[in-house]
């Protein structure tokens, strides 16, 4: 069979259009940056009476770790915990949400008491927090005694840091 059919998509996926059937087989490559769930129909639009009435849907995921973010909660001041959140996402933006990520945390700060925890109050003192498999974000809380203007940043293997800059106040 050698006549053709148009593939259509919604959402943000490219490469749909006009199948080429050659020996009754015809082929197109899709892709799409946005993790999403994607339709795709055929119409007749050469006029070949082909049944064209069966749909499928496609679902793109996201992809590997590639970056990390971490929010912005403004200043605080010195002897005060302030919660943080760190994402990571892929290449395109796309949040992550399976495996698990270690994600190391440090601070500019000169302080002697610079410290991270995995609570806002009470809690265990950490250096490191993990992204649990389900989840593309968690918190975290920095503490600092020593005021000025620092850099709060999470980094994980194969990742660029985030970093968010921070005021501790007196």
């Amino acid at each position: 069979y050698q006549n053709d059919v148009t593939l259509h998509a919604n959402g943000s996926a490219t490469g749909a259009g006009l199948v080429n059937i050659v020996n009754g087989t015809g082929t197109l490559e899709l892709s799409d940056t946005v993790a999403q769930v994607v339709d795709l129909w055929l119409t007749d639009s050469q006029l070949t009476l082909l049944d064209v009435s069966s749909t499928r849907t496609v679902t793109f995921a996201p992809g590997a770790v590639a970056q990390l973010t971490l929010n912005n909660p403004g200043d605080v001041a010195a002897g005060m915990r302030i919660g943080y959140i760190v994402s990571r996402a892929d290449q395109h933006g796309n949040a992550v949400t399976f495996g698990a990520t270690t994600v190391t945390l440090s601070s500019s700060s000169d302080g002697a008491n610079k410290k991270f925890y995995d609570a806002g109050s009470g809690g265990s003192e950490i250096t490191a927090i993990v992204v649990p498999n389900g989840s593309s974000s968690v918190g975290f809380w920095a503490y600092d005694e020593k005021a000025g203007d620092w850099f709060i940043s999470a980094g994980a293997a194969g990742v660029p840091n985030a970093s968010d800059p921070i005021t501790v106040q007196p």
